[in-house]
């Protein structure tokens, strides 16, 4: 898959699972991480839960794919707020309580080549979907790229 491809298939991936969101909602607000499987042809499949994604992405690591899927991939609800220039990343201020704090919904994905996109929006913004093509970073992009490559190798 092209970069563009994987990008392209985040995106889709996040329509699709707000489609499955009940109605009520505003679709920033999830309980429980889900982890997901897209299968060739794009249909996606949840394939487990969990109130912390990191621990949804540890259960998951022994789990197998099905030979039909091509991604696997966490979609979580949480806090973001902006990096001030010349700031690391590791801030010592949550997200969750910086004065410019903004409700995200993320969908990260990883192929079975390993290559990373995700896609998020955020709740001030609910029309506007920005993509990633694997530039992030951070803890969760690499929780999620560890269990995807023991997953992989699960299913060989």
């Amino acid at each position: 898959m092209t970069n563009q491809t994987v990008v392209e298939l985040a995106e889709a991936t996040y329509h699709e699972l707000n489609k499955q969101k009940d109605k009520d909602g505003d679709g920033f607000t999830l309980k429980r991480a889900q982890m997901f499987a897209v299968e060739v042809g794009g249909t996606v499949r949840i394939i487990g839960t969990c109130g912390d994604v990191y621990e949804l992405l540890e259960e998951m690591e022994t789990k197998e794919l099905l030979a039909t899927d091509v991604a696997v991939g966490v979609e979580t609800c949480g806090w973001a707020s902006p990096i001030a220039q010349g700031e690391d990343e590791d801030n010592p201020l949550p997200p969750s309580q910086h004065p410019e704090r903004r409700r995200v919904r993320l969908v990260t994905m990883v192929t079975r080549k390993f290559e990373v996109a995700s896609a998020m929006g955020f709740a001030d913004t609910p029309d506007e979907v920005i993509t990633d093509a694997g530039t992030a970073r951070g803890a969760l992009a690499d929780a999620l790229l560890n269990t995807a490559k023991s997953m992989v190798k699960a299913s060989k």
